[in-house]
């Protein structure tokens, strides 16, 4: 018995090798394939270098307002976020100095169904639009480089800390992280 023993061990033996091998050499091929980790995505290579931004917070869906949840609330968040982050919020006002700093906009949707009767989603799109030149049509425009969106899906009586504590913070966190990052690696 020992002698059929071993034929079965050497076979497992070099199975095992084979597999080995194998995967080493899949692994050595699939190399060049695979993205570069200081390659990033167009759109937040575009946020690299911010330091300054205009800040355009779209009206809030009464259904939010009336909980509490309101414009000034949303641009208070950004605006503190940004500042953290090192990314000043231009005004617009008087000097017109920064006329031409990239946009931000934030919009908030409030979505209902009757299926739902107690459920409520609320989708949070933030859009970045600066000055981009284009070379194939030989001149600069203004157009959005990033866009993030965020989905909460929640019960209505939580909606308004939903928003205050996770989906807001969330978003700005992601925002000022990737615009770190893009900047880091410039």
């Amino acid at each position: 018995m020992r002698r059929q023993a071993r034929p079965v061990k050497l076979m497992v033996s070099m199975n095992l090798v084979l597999s080995l091998v194998l995967s080493v050499s899949l692994l050595a091929m699939a190399g060049p394939f695979a993205p570069s980790q200081r390659s990033l995505p167009h759109d937040v290579q575009s946020l690299a270098g911010l330091d300054v931004l205009r800040l355009d917070i779209a009206p809030v869906p009464r259904s939010l307002a009336l909980k509490g949840f309101t414009s000034e609330k949303v641009r208070d968040a950004w605006r503190d976020g940004l500042s953290r982050a090192g990314i000043d919020v231009d005004d617009g006002e008087a000097d017109g100095e920064f006329d031409d700093a990239p946009t931000l906009t934030v919009r908030i949707e409030y979505l209902t169904d009757p299926a739902v009767p107690d459920g409520v989603a609320v989708l949070a799109l933030l859009t970045l639009v600066q000055d981009v030149r284009v070379d194939r049509l030989d001149k600069p425009l203004r157009l959005p480089t990033y866009t993030q969106y965020t989905v909460a899906l929640e019960h209505t009586d939580n909606v308004r800390d939903s928003m205050r504590l996770g989906l807001l913070n969330e978003m700005i966190e992601q925002f000022t992280q990737r615009a770190r990052l893009a900047t880091k690696r410039r």
